[in-house]
């Protein structure tokens, strides 16, 4: 399914999906870990002002959109999306290194491990 295509069926879904605590409708166009690229549709924004299409660049770790913008014209609407996307899997691809280079990376150790370190000695003096 193209881009286009994707586009076209989630301006579809914001008609039937429910709204969000802030009152707000999202469909997802693509997702590269924590980064989410969405359709979006806002209740108070007037239908004659509303743009047909408002696309976000969300980011589930710290809960908020990190860019976004909208247009009426559906192919201007798919360059967005495809400029979104590839910030959204570039920030991914960033963290993830980040990541690695810092090994922050969860270690995972045997129970024998785990008890030999959550041992210790106390000694008299």
């Amino acid at each position: 399914m193209t881009l286009e295509e994707r586009l076209v069926r989630a301006h579809v879904q914001l008609e039937i999906v429910s709204r969000h605590k802030h009152d707000s409708k999202a469909v997802a166009l693509a997702r590269h870990t924590a980064y989410e690229v969405r359709l979006v549709e806002f209740r108070q924004a007037s239908s004659a002002n509303a743009l047909a299409f408002w696309l976000e660049l969300f980011d589930y770790n710290d809960r908020i959109a990190i860019d976004g913008g909208g247009s009426n014209d559906l192919e201007e609407a798919v360059m967005f999306a495809e400029e979104l996307i590839a910030s959204a899997k570039e920030l991914s691809e960033d963290r993830f290194r980040r990541c690695k280079s810092t090994d922050n990376r969860p270690t995972f150790i045997s129970e024998p491990q785990a008890a030999a370190r959550s041992t210790f000695k106390i000694t008299a003096r």
